[in-house]
């Protein structure tokens, strides 16, 4: 077996002489045992980082839901005309329990939320975007409604409930899990409240004072709740991706027991399950029959 020895000549000067680079390009081209390392070992770098990133990617999924009314929409439902007058900002009021997009038919103010309780799946993750506690939010009395009609935040947020007319109010808020509260608050005034336990289901608000006067409140201990808008639609973001989720879908009129969601059944519990892909996640349009509100 001939040895070949490697000798190294720095021919610099000692004020400029530099430590020799060697270059595995070189040398590894020449020896086929360091080749072979220096290849393995950049494939394991490349094999490490990847992955790293793919992972991270692949494990969230956005769902995409828009309800539609299957029928001609309903006309609201006045509660009286010109009641309040003088102090509800001098407005016909109209029932807000099911409200219809004349146009395109959208359905606002159905809940969609990750439902851990009983029936459901816990959560494997959260997302950092969707961990609960540390924002605010205000629920606002404005000419003689709540606003907004339906509103979700987790334990540990911070609500302000708010009075923005001329004349006071006593606001309930039928809690569960956390202190029921009656609020009386004159005239541009606030209550500050922080529940700290999520509820098993969304709460009544109201005012005993004025029977119209109707909310709902969700408190989670995530943020993967969603509340459809004027055209009925609604997104929740960052689910963890893979595995199979329970959601839970409500509606203050509506018996949704038996609906098709993205080909599941809801339950009787008003649970469905789905398996949450890596990136979008649209459902499309779910159409719901006027008999499921009553009408």
């Amino acid at each position: 077996m001939n040895l070949r020895i490697l000798r190294i000549i720095n021919r610099q000067s000692p004020r400029s002489r530099r430590l020799p680079v060697f270059s595995c390009a070189r040398l590894c081209g020449r020896i086929p045992p360091l080749r072979s390392l220096g290849l393995a070992f950049l494939t394991l770098l490349v094999g490490f980082a990847g992955p790293a990133f793919s992972d991270e990617t692949d494990r969230w999924g956005d769902l995409t839901i828009r309800f539609v009314y299957d029928g001609i929409p309903p006309q609201p439902r006045r509660i009286a005309d010109r009641v309040g007058e003088g102090f509800c900002g001098d407005i016909a009021m109209v029932d807000e329990s099911l409200v219809v997009n004349t146009i395109d038919k959208g359905i606002r103010d159905l809940v969609v939320y990750a439902y851990e309780g009983p029936g459901g799946r816990a959560l494997p993750a959260v997302h950092p975007d969707a961990v609960a506690g540390g924002k605010a939010f205000e629920l606002a009395n404005v000419n003689c409604n709540y606003v907004p009609r339906v509103l979700a935040i987790t334990s540990g947020d911070a609500l302000s409930v708010v009075n923005t007319d001329v004349i006071g109010y006593s606001t309930m808020l039928g809690f569960m899990a956390n202190r029921a509260e009656s609020l009386s608050l004159p005239p541009n005034a606030r209550a500050e409240l922080n529940p700290q336990r999520a509820e098993p289901a969304p709460i009544p608000v109201g005012s005993l004072l004025y029977p119209w006067m109707k909310a709902r409140l969700l408190v989670l201990d995530h943020r993967y709740a969603g509340i459809s808008d004027a055209h009925g639609r609604m997104t929740i973001g960052r689910l963890p991706a893979g595995v199979k989720l329970a959601f839970r879908v409500y509606h203050e009129r509506a018996s949704l027991r038996g609906l098709k969601i993205g080909g599941s059944e809801v339950n009787r519990r008003g649970i469905f399950e789905l398996e949450i892909q890596p990136g979008e996640n649209d459902l499309g349009t779910v159409s719901i029959s006027a008999e499921r509100f009553g009408l």
